[in-house]
């Protein structure tokens, strides 16, 4: 209890000094204690003795200088139990009280318990002080502000309860994150951290506060702080500590002021009277340090500054002494917020100039005016605030040099003076229209710069990295669109903005493509097509449109080729190539030598499909001889990914020549520059989509050589990792076509391992993870085509499992997705070769139950296909056996259902695509009972007497 003995100078400035220096000592060590004691030399020699008598009783517990100390000291004066509550472990402290995790008896729920510090408890004013902060978090019940459950004392000890909140304090985070460049951070790593902290899992589904960027999330949190804050002032109470660690986040995304131990009624003078300079200097207001006002501006300040913090994690205010630090925070010398973090926007930037300014009546006027403004930015509407003009600049430049200053503005007034007095009457109308044009060629500038900066912001690492954001970046990309419209109405014929537009388009369509909307993809690049052709008109010899272009036909040629229309897709490539493709490499920008890399790599797609495996390798070596032309220096993530990829590809058309050797060594490359990507860059998406490729590609390696002991588990992992990239990012079309395709391989590998019911798993989960596709984009005839493919797959797995009649479920169900893509797209040969294989197949259904009808008929369909590919001129499958296995089948077929001349004619075709000789043929004649035919003697007179060369 307060004694009354106690002598006069035990008073409340040196309670609060004393305080200071506890708050100094856990802040900064030794050297910011001796900041506070110089300060107040009157009361040095007596808190210097209070200081070391608590050093050496453990009560000052680890300082700044030594946060790895031990957490225990402290404790020796604190009972283990105050009323019905159990103290654990310690917390935190502060000057004036510590804060302990504690179990309250009667509820059996868990708490933090705030008690004044041992050595504080007989100060006078210490209660005073603990009952101000009772009372002012008592009044505010506020959902951002932490809630005192109940207020007591025991043993001589003042204590109150408040919810124990489980999660991190913001400066915990910029401890956390400190080695991280921001710019390589989203909002995710806050709720990493708040759960590691916590000791409580990572939410699966983000909070909304942590959704998005680095910015937006800081920005978020900032301004919840603010509205808690403004509640606060709305009740009289200035928080005057404002700080990170000050306020908790937790994994649900809560955000929660602390400590409103050094609370006061707004516009108190108390501290003036006191003259202790109280709060933590990094984040003090130039008020609160020359006189101690206080008011609602100050907590804007250090909300500003905690801004600066979060989105720098760097302190805006760094000096080697006190009272170098008290000159910057005074005139304002922080630290550039973007040379930390280049991805801050110049809205936010402003935002945190004024919250910071060093003059109160510049600073937003309450903490809601800095909460709205955040909120404005993080709609993409205009911010009210406006930075400072060029005369304050220069007003406050010579403030801090006053020396300068004074010399600068007498040698411009003598420059100046006689040609202005003499030119101004005349020049005032011509100033007034240069005006005006500037600054609509600056609000033009400013436009531009702000959807370039929303552009790259949806194509930033930490957007594309996080789960849960490709909703946001399509959002803001629409933003972007809409703001791009405006502008291409408004400036109809300036050249950069027609540039920004096409640029724009292009990164709309490749953003639309990654979520499956590819014909909307394809509705933006022709939007822009009219501008490109004419901005080519104009200069069709300069480079300066070419990266545009070229971009343009990869984009175009892309979305073509996910629609089927593969021809199309090809011309698109082709004419990349044939634009660029003979100037000198040195002449290329870099971004044209990856789009010329990428179009060879696409038509090694296109040849590969085709079975032509030479002509692929040759486009996917032509593709790597761009890429290692890149500049090293601008080698990003995304180039590097397109470099595995390429390699990746050749790999596997190595493995397609059954050159074993060098596909290995490929793919053995590939991994090892995967995994050097993925500790640079850990938790990339593409990363991590790579990571699994190779390996699968390995897989495929162990599989071709029988070894099903060694790839199977291979695969399960790629698939485990595949089904957690979809997870975390639903709505990226090619995490879902690549996880499908790796599930259809490995049926076909269980398949054959004899694991029935492991292959009808597989085929299911293909599947499944297709078919949400088909129905967002019932007209995309590959996702048909796909589809065909893995219900074939799990009907062949069914099959062998004697589930005859599921299995034949599953094979028309494929059979009738074939006959729509047929009639969707006639002329497209692989769709016909696919409808072929799908016929043979459901002809031997047939047979096997002896419906010779039946299979004959479907059969003679098959054969039909294979005559329109043969009728276009194209050469047949990769297996040109395939054909005349169907029509020695249907031979069979034609015999069982007794008609000879059928057989005859299908003999005849037989012989026209692999002649027998005729021995071999009067023998298969006799077995199909039309050997003493006249058409079939016909037919003999004409055959070889021996094998010779097939004929296709």
């Amino acid at each position: 209890m307060d004694d009354p003995t106690e002598p006069a100078r035990d008073s409340e400035l040196e309670h609060e000094v004393m305080a200071a220096c506890i708050d100094a000592w856990n802040e900064g060590g030794n050297a910011a204690v001796e900041a506070v004691l110089a300060a107040h030399p009157r009361l040095e020699r007596t808190l210097r003795e209070r200081l070391e008598k608590l050093q050496r009783a453990g009560l000052l517990g680890p300082s700044g200088d030594d946060r790895d100390g031990a957490d225990a000291g402290g404790q020796s004066e604190i009972p283990t139990q105050l009323g019905e509550f159990v103290l654990g472990k310690r917390l935190g402290s502060g000057g004036m009280g510590i804060v302990f995790v504690a179990e309250q008896l009667s509820l059996g729920r868990t708490v933090a318990l705030k008690l004044v510090r041992p050595e504080q408890r007989f100060f006078p004013g210490a209660r005073a002080r603990f009952r101000r902060e009772v009372e002012a978090v008592a009044r505010l019940g506020d959902a951002g502000i932490v809630p005192i459950h109940c207020v007591g004392q025991d043993q001589g000890v003042d204590f109150f309860a408040m919810e124990y909140v489980r999660g991190a304090s913001l400066g915990d985070v910029i401890a956390a994150l400190h080695a991280t460049p921001p710019n390589e951070l989203a909002g995710r790593d806050f709720a990493v951290v708040a759960a590691t902290r916590g000791e409580l899992p990572v939410p699966t589904q983000l909070p909304e506060v942590f959704a998005g960027t680095w910015v937006q999330a800081c920005c978020r949190i900032v301004a919840r702080m603010a509205r808690a804050a403004q509640h606060a002032h709305e009740r009289g109470v200035v928080h005057r500590d404002l700080k990170p660690n000050n306020t908790m986040v937790t994994p649900d995304g809560r955000v929660l002021l602390l400590d409103f131990g050094l609370a006061a009624a707004a516009g108190s003078s108390r501290i003036t009277r006191s003259g202790a300079m109280l709060g933590t200097l990094h984040y003090m207001a130039p008020e609160q340090l020359r006189d101690g006002d206080c008011d609602a501006r100050t907590d804007v300040y250090a909300l500003g500054v905690t801004l600066h913090e979060l989105l720098s994690l760097h302190a805006p205010f760094t000096a080697d002494s006190h009272e170098a630090l008290r000159h910057q925070i005074l005139h304002g010398e922080c630290l550039p917020l973007r040379q930390f973090n280049p991805e801050v926007p110049r809205d936010v930037q402003t935002c945190v100039a004024v919250a910071m300014d060093r003059d109160p009546a510049r600073r937003y006027a309450t903490a809601q005016a800095f909460a709205d403004d955040l909120e404005r930015f993080l709609q993409h509407r205009p911010i009210q605030a406006r930075p400072i003009g060029w005369r304050l600049r220069l007003v406050r430049w010579g403030q801090r040099h006053p020396a300068w200053g004074t010399a600068a503005a007498l040698t411009l007034l003598a420059a100046a003076a006689t040609p202005f007095l003499v030119q101004w009457t005349r020049g005032r109308a011509d100033a007034q229209i240069a005006s005006a044009k500037a600054e609509a060629h600056a609000n033009l500038t400013s436009a531009i710069v702000a959807i370039e900066g929303i552009l790259t912001s949806t194509r930033s690492q930490a957007m594309v990295r996080t789960p849960g954001l490709d909703g946001e970046r399509l959002r803001q990309m629409q933003d972007a669109v809409r703001l791009m419209e405006r502008l291409r109405r408004e400036n109809a014929d300036d050249v950069a903005v027609q540039k920004l537009y096409v640029a724009g388009m292009v990164r709309v369509a490749d953003l639309r493509r990654s979520t499956g909307d590819f014909t909307g993809a394809l509705a933006a690049l022709d939007d822009a097509a009219p501008l490109l052709a004419g901005l080519r008109a104009a200069e069709p010899d300069a480079l300066r449109h070419a990266v545009s272009h070229a971009g343009w036909c990869l984009s175009r040629g892309s979305a073509l080729g996910e629609l089927g229309r593969m021809d199309e897709a090809t011309r698109c490539w082709q004419e990349v190539i044939a634009t660029y493709g003979d100037r000198p490499a040195a002449e290329l920008p870099p971004d044209l030598l990856l789009a010329l890399a990428s179009c060879h790599n696409n038509l090694g797609k296109v040849a590969s499909s085709e079975g032509d495996l030479e002509r692929a390798i040759v486009q996917l070596q032509q593709s790597v001889a761009y890429e290692d032309r890149m500049p090293a220096g601008r080698l990003t993530l995304d180039r590097e990914i397109d470099r595995v990829r390429t390699q990746m590809n050749l790999g596997t058309m190595f493995r397609g020549q059954g050159k074993v050797g060098p596909a290995r060594e490929q793919y053995a490359a590939v991994q090892r520059r995967v995994a050097e990507l993925a500790v640079a860059h850990p938790g990339d998406p593409e990363v991590r989509r790579e990571t699994a490729r190779v390996e699968f590609g390995l897989a495929n390696l162990a599989a071709d050589e029988k070894d099903h002991t060694r790839s199977l588990p291979m695969r399960e992992r790629c698939l485990a990792a595949m089904q957690q990239l979809v997870h975390d990012f639903p709505e990226r079309v090619p995490y879902r076509q690549e996880l499908a395709g790796m599930a259809h391989e490995t049926s076909a590998e269980r398949q054959i391992a004899g694991d029935l019911p492991g292959a009808e798993a597989a085929a299911r989960l293909s599947i499944e993870v297709m078919q949400p596709l088909l129905q967002k984009a019932p007209d995309n005839l590959e996702y048909l085509s796909q589809l065909a493919v893995f219900h074939r797959q799990l009907s062949g797995c069914l099959w062998h499992q004697r589930q005859v009649e599921a299995a034949r479920q599953e094979l028309r169900q494929a059979v009738t997705m074939l006959e729509s893509l047929v009639g969707k797209a006639p002329d497209d040969l692989h769709y016909r070769l696919q409808m072929a294989a799908l016929w043979q197949e459901l002809g031997l259904y047939h047979w096997n139950e002896e419906r010779w009808e039946d299979a004959r008929a479907v059969w003679r369909q098959a054969a039909d296909c294979y005559e329109f590919v043969l009728g276009k001129g194209s050469a047949l499958p990769r297996d040109p056996r395939r054909y005349p296995k169907l029509l020695s089948v249907l031979t069979q077929a034609e015999l069982m259902c007794d008609d000879f001349a059928g057989v005859v004619r299908v003999l005849e075709r037989l012989q026209e695509l692999q002649p027998m000789p005729r021995a071999r043929l009067q023998q298969l004649g006799a077995d199909l009972h039309v050997a003493d035919r006249a058409d079939f003697q016909e037919l003999l007179k004409v055959a070889p007497a021996a094998d010779g060369p097939t004929r296709k």
